[in-house]
């Protein structure tokens, strides 16, 4: 935890009068003599004497924050849904450019893409048919209009007008929708077609693979395992030798860090100035319009990134919203304000304080910047109730490694190219005889599930099938007594039996009324336009014949629809009771084989044993490609797994711990510490709310890898004999790990509280040309660590003090003063 220690001193010229009075009422003297005005204030009263040299400094609000030395990642996935059916490349290995990295279910694709044609044939049907059903409710109306204009009829014709321009607009709304279904459709087709002529992501860059989809979902509840989404990705290719340094979880904004005059970080004791590595406006408006944002990331200005940032390590980051750079301070502790003025008190020759006016300029929590008034090396008195140490040894600073570790007993060895196989009906194991390391081939039966002569899904399957084809010939049967009454009333206007003429008293006649009396509900949207009735035009039977043809080819069209509806809803499931039907004796008893060579290693189900479909069977890999999977969740320090009950002696939290690609870990033998192994996270399963942004020829994807709650980390230890033996040890890795930074015990770090303000402060005592000063810092701690890391306020080769007396490295306890200054 980074934690700031700030202190603003800054006085008014009247702070202390009544001291000063109750000392001048002392050095009267003489009896009767006339009571003078005491003397203006020339110089501060204070328990201690104290001076600090004015030197160069930055002054500005400053933010720390940590940042991790990352490589550059390519990630690999497909443009559309697929079914992953091989992943070549394991975490760890190196791969080249040309290398085939994973590849996809060419039937699967196939098969998906006959489903998006069978889709897109459905959606143009319907369309087709709708279109001519428009044309004929148009046409009809057009009749009614002509019937009321002939009778006279203004109203019925202006509400006949009326429906015509709703059914127009509806048709082109309709025709919106259509268009935009018809585009989605062919470009998934498309999509599927590409990935069906190339269904293999193939290595664009040299590289270490640092993340693989796995086939199985043993260490993670997805189901499905081979199964991924659109923009998911399948490998990832990390380049260590073009590094950057990333804020691992905090997400891009929009002006990100450009209210910040000043960035940069130190590295082997020396600074490097930092610049936002930018993504284009395009691939921020994708990031966006997505709702994955990528982490924030930097690298070094003006220098070779590779040669200087290490992979797998951390680095402080400093950033200041001030442009005072490089300029002469004085600590806030020194100034003193006089109306519109500034003074400090300055050590003369002869020792004394000579009162100074300056000129100011940009101010933080800790120091000022002096425009004029002061030299740098001037001595610059400042107030202290600190106590000054008298007795003390000197303490030179030094750039050493600033170090809290945290430890893990939770791990196991994986395969993570290894295949789940899966019950594919409801049922029961018939045969099921394997063991963990037996080996396998290609084509060997693994077990045979009894679905129970079809199972629960198949007899569902053609259930619905069946009532899907009942529901439709009831459909059909109804369009053809609806159009052989059409055309009977046809008959009877054109024998005359029925007359087309303007309604008159009498004209009616209920007893030869034989129309359909369905009314329309205005449901219009599948096609299925109802017939209107006949009297819809109160008596006025002008150009029925016309109208009622009309309506003989809509219900002939609503039957081409009520066909193009059943086979859209029964084809699927047809497909879908023969997938079942695959491998099925005919008795329901479906047999599984191996898909390719492989060992066991893992058996989830057992023979007689109930399964549903879904439930994992049994795992097959290779015992030649495992490698140890570390979680950093230890559940309290313990390890039963490993034989091993003892205790976490760091008494680490390991809640917010996280491993870097490329950093270094070590091996502790559980019953013998000094038995030592190293090794380095080479990958790690996903960090699921990581974005990735790739630009491939002008297009912007957003990618992201599917992770699970407690990731873990793929570790390659150095000692091959580790894999012969691998259980019985701990694994020791940093939480914090800074190279060639200042630290220094913790016993020389003091903090005291500002009365006023609450805040509390750190400061050390540092020896300054020949003067002893309280010098505000900045540090990284841990409460298990005798150090402490000074990340500002000290450099290499100052000289701080530690009192005499005071206990060695080790001793935690912080000495606290309260300051008695007043703002």
């Amino acid at each position: 935890m980074i934690k700031k220690r700030i202190m603003i001193n800054k006085k008014s010229y009247a702070v202390r009068m009544t001291a000063i009075a109750v000392a001048m009422m002392l050095g009267l003297t003489g009896c009767g003599k006339k009571e003078e005005k005491a003397p203006e204030l020339l110089e501060p009263v204070t328990t201690n004497e104290a001076y600090r040299p004015v030197e160069k400094s930055d002054v500005g609000k400053k933010i720390i924050k940590n940042g991790a030395i990352v490589p550059t990642d390519y990630c690999y996935f497909f443009k559309t849904s697929a079914t992953l059916s091989k992943v070549y490349v394991n975490v760890g290995d190196y791969v080249k450019k040309g290398t085939v990295l994973a590849e996809a279910d060419s039937d699967d694709t196939t098969s998906g893409i006959e489903d998006l044609k069978a889709s897109l044939s459905s959606e143009q049907q319907t369309h087709n048919v709708n279109e001519k059903i428009y044309e004929q409710k148009q046409k009809e109306l057009d009749y009614k209009i002509k019937a009321c204009n002939e009778a006279g009829d203004s109203a019925g014709a202006k509400e006949n007008q009326s429906t015509k321009a709703v059914n127009a607009e509806n048709n082109r709304y309709d025709n919106m929708l259509y268009n935009y279904k018809v585009k989605k459709l062919q470009q998934q087709i498309d999509e599927k077609e590409s990935l069906e002529t190339d269904n293999k992501l193939v290595a664009e860059q040299d590289g270490y693979v640092t993340y693989a989809k796995s086939l199985t979902d043993t260490d993670s509840s997805d189901e499905g395992g081979g199964s991924i989404s659109s923009g998911e990705n399948v490998v990832i290719i990390s380049d260590y030798n073009t590094p950057y340094i990333e804020i691992t979880g905090e997400q891009i904004t929009r002006d990100g860090y450009a209210n910040f005059n000043t960035m940069y970080t130190m590295i082997d004791g020396k600074r490097y100035e930092l610049e936002e590595y930018k993504y284009s406006n395009q691939e921020i408006a994708a990031a966006q319009s997505a709702s994955k944002l990528p982490y924030v990331r930097f690298k070094l200005k003006d220098v070779d990134n590779s040669k200087i940032l290490k992979t797998g390590t951390l680095t402080p980051l400093y950033f200041s919203t001030s442009t005072a750079a490089n300029v002469l301070v004085v600590g806030n502790d020194s100034l003193y304000e006089e109306g519109d003025k500034y003074f400090v008190y300055v050590k003369t020759d002869s020792s004394d304080k000579e009162k100074r006016e300056i000129k100011i300029g940009a101010q933080d929590d800790n120091y000022t910047e002096v425009k004029s008034g002061l030299s740098e090396g001037d001595l610059v008195y400042y107030d202290s109730d600190s106590t000054i140490p008298s007795d003390y040894t000197t303490y030179e600073i030094k750039l050493g490694t600033f170090k809290t570790t945290g430890t893990s007993k939770s791990y196991k060895m994986v395969d993570t190219n290894q295949i789940t196989y899966k019950a594919p009906v409801e049922g029961y194991f018939t045969q099921l005889d394997l063991a963990e390391g037996q080996e396998v081939k290609k084509g060997d039966l693994l077990y045979i599930v009894d679905s129970g002569g079809g199972s629960a899904e198949l007899l569902e399957l053609n259930s619905q099938i069946s009532d899907a084809k009942s529901d439709y010939d009831s459909t059909v049967t109804g369009y053809e007594e609806q159009i052989k009454e059409l055309r009977a009333e046809i008959e009877d206007y054109r024998s005359g039996r029925k007359k087309q003429q303007v309604a008159t008293p009498g004209d009616a006649d209920p007893a030869d009324d034989t129309t359909d009396t369905t009314t329309d509900d205005g449901d219009e949207e599948d096609g299925d336009y109802d017939i209107p009735d006949s009297d819809d035009n109160n008596g006025n039977t002008l150009y029925m014949v016309e109208q009622l043809t009309c309506q003989v080819e809509i219900a002939k069209y609503n039957e081409e629809l009520a066909k193009i509806n059943y086979n859209t809803t029964v084809n699927p499931l047809i497909a879908k009771r023969d997938k079942l039907n695959k491998n099925n004796d005919g008795k329901g008893n479906i047999s599984v084989y191996a898909e390719s060579d492989g060992v066991v290693q893992s058996v989830y189900a057992s023979q007689g044993k109930q399964i549903k479909e879904g439930d994992k069977v049994v795992s097959i890999g290779s015992n030649e490609s495992k490698m140890m999977s570390l979680s950093l969740t230890d559940n309290g320090g313990s390890s039963r797994r490993n034989g091993y009950s003892g205790s976490d002696d760091t008494g680490s939290d390991n809640s917010n711990a996280t491993l870097l690609v490329n950093q270094e870990v070590t091996l502790i033998d559980q019953k013998d510490d000094s038995k030592k192994l190293t090794g380095r996270c080479i990958g790690a399963t996903a960090d699921s709310k990581k974005a990735y942004v790739t630009t491939i020829d002008g297009q912007v994807y957003i990618t992201s890898s599917s992770g699970s709650e407690d990731t873990r980390y793929y570790i390659q230890v150095d000692d091959k004999s580790f894999y012969d033996s691998p259980k019985g040890y701990f694994v020791s890795f940093a939480k914090m790990s800074l190279e060639n930074v200042v630290t220094v015990p913790m016993n020389i770090i003091y903090t005291e509280t500002d009365k006023t303000s609450g805040k509390s402060y750190e400061y050390v005592w540092k020896l300054s040309k020949d003067e002893i000063v309280k010098q505000y810092v900045t540090t990284s701690t841990d409460t298990k660590s005798s150090n402490a890391c000074v990340l500002t306020g000290l450099s290499e080769g100052d000289v701080i003090l530690k009192e005499s007396g005071s206990s060695g490295s080790g001793d935690n306890t912080k000495k606290k003063a309260d300051s008695s200054s007043e703002e």
